[in-house]
């Protein structure tokens, strides 16, 4: 009896390691197939220039139901790059999206945010618009063509937020509720809540961004900014776009 059991668990045991060494394979397999593709895409998209990469983003986003009215862009602990990040720029106007915004909880893009205004300047259309905000100053209206709003918020932003919140109920005759909190944040921030949210990196974390802002964001990863291509952010796009938001239905 005991002789059988232990030829059981034996057999067992081959079966395991067998499905295993069978998964690892299939697995490593995969992840070549699917870094051999990325570099095949890299090398046919290399060689092209700037108007044929606005071009077929264009197009491809033309082709989707949906598109968010806002992206938010969480940066993570990667080290901000201003070019990629001013291409993300000029692909979100391209693609019609009307706001971004850059979340670094670092502070360092906060910091040399001039950089990136120099780095969207350099590669915008002369008749496009980059409105850029800030908690301190508001924008004024009159712009002639294409343009979205642009802003770069750190977790500072979110404490500054609430306590000036804080005051402006306080001098109220407003009774204190959930809805005079949200309407107070709302005037503040001035962008509508997120549609879209990317970040980068493997591992999702808020790292301290305003949860009042994102209740209905949906939230999509790219790997990183740095040498960012076009197809990424339209793979992003096509994802969202197949996303069945309930709005807490």
């Amino acid at each position: 009896m005991n002789g059988k059991m232990h030829q059981r668990n034996f057999v067992y045991k081959l079966l395991w390691h067998l499905v295993h060494t069978v998964f690892t394979i299939f697995k490593c397999i995969h992840d070549i197939y699917l870094q051999l593709e990325c570099k095949l895409i890299e090398w046919r998209l290399g060689n092209r220039c700037e108007a044929q990469i606005l071009d077929n983003l264009q197009k491809a986003t033309a082709k989707l139901k949906k598109m968010p009215k806002h992206l938010t862009i969480l940066l993570g602990t990667e080290e901000p790059s201003h070019n990629d990040l001013a291409k993300l720029v000029l692909w979100s106007l391209t693609a019609g999206i009307s706001f971004i915004s850059f979340y670094d909880v670092q502070g360092k893009l906060k910091m040399n945010e001039e950089e990136l205004k120099e780095s969207v300047k350099r590669i915008l259309p002369k008749t496009a618009n980059v409105i850029w905000h800030n908690p301190e100053c508001s924008y004024k209206n009159g712009f002639s063509g294409p343009k979205i709003h642009v802003q770069v918020l750190t977790q500072k932003d979110g404490h500054k937020a609430l306590v000036e919140t804080c005051k402006n109920l306080s001098k109220s005759n407003l009774e204190i509720s959930i809805q005079a909190v949200d309407e107070d944040l709302r005037k503040q921030y001035k962008f509508p809540d997120p549609d879209l949210g990317i970040y980068f990196g493997d591992y999702f974390n808020l790292c301290g961004y305003p949860p009042w802002q994102i209740r209905l964001t949906e939230f999509l990863n790219i790997p990183s900014h740095h040498n960012l291509k076009d197809y990424k952010l339209i793979n992003v796009l096509r994802r969202y776009n197949k996303c069945e938001q309930r709005v807490g239905k």
